[in-house]
């Protein structure tokens, strides 16, 4: 299975209806599109940056490249665009398919999904980015508050508008949780600020991350542990 995230910054003063009609829009790909096996909308709490966050998940990258050329698609993208429907101030959205990951509460409900792009320095030594790589995944042997989580590497990423001087993402590193206080245990937790908040401290002298985006949302149902419906039940 194929996955992508996109955070999306709605425009100040946008058009209510139109902002509705940009998420239904989002909503309704799993509808339209036949190897798109579910789409979530989610309204970001983390900070006032990002608003919107959509996660889609695909048979494989051939049906999300077809996704991608489809008139669906193209409609989406007409709400970053000047034009009559344009709400969209910016988005970012990375493609993967996560390499690593635990899902010990499959049925998890009415919880909050954080997701966080990042992009490691060009250059980094592989060493350094595989130690980076294990301290992430290493988070859930000590934050309880973590239910599920994944981490994916080589995303496919992109953003609009496009900065040729930012670096390219290269990372996603998810988690699930109850609620704000198992988020709240997350920053908090002495495993956090004594082993992996160093690498992205932009001052430090471990820092190896140039940039980040931090969102996470209410979600009804879990989206890392999602097990697509058999074939023959799908279009």
């Amino acid at each position: 299975m194929y996955r992508s995230v996109m955070s999306v910054k709605v425009k100040q003063g946008a058009s209510p209806d139109k902002v509705k009609q940009f998420e239904q829009a989002m909503l309704d790909v799993s509808q339209r599109i036949p190897k798109c096996l579910a789409s979530w909308v989610g309204h970001n709490i983390a900070a006032a940056d990002w608003t919107l966050v959509w996660d889609t998940a695909f048979d494989d990258k051939a049906a999300n490249a077809a996704f991608v050329a489809h008139p669906a698609h193209h409609e989406i993208l007409a709400y970053a665009q000047p034009g009559a429907n344009n709400v969209v101030e910016k988005l970012s959205v990375v493609g993967f398919t996560p390499y690593a990951g635990e899902t010990p509460e499959p049925g998890i409900k009415d919880y909050l999904k954080r997701s966080l792009v990042l992009a490691v320095k060009p250059g980094t030594p592989p060493a350094k980015v595989r130690e980076f790589e294990e301290r992430l995944s290493q988070m859930p042997k000590y934050i309880k508050g973590i239910r599920n989580w994944a981490m994916s590497r080589n995303v496919d990423g992109r953003d609009s508008p496009v900065d040729p001087s930012q670096a390219p993402w290269t990372h996603l590193w998810e988690q699930e949780f109850h609620d704000k206080e198992g988020i709240r245990e997350y920053m908090e937790s002495p495993f956090h600020w004594g082993v992996v908040d160093m690498l992205f401290d932009r001052d430090g002298p471990y820092n190896i991350v140039s940039r980040w985006i931090h969102v996470y949302c209410p979600t009804p149902s879990t989206i890392l542990a999602f097990k697509p419906a058999a074939k023959a039940a799908r279009r």
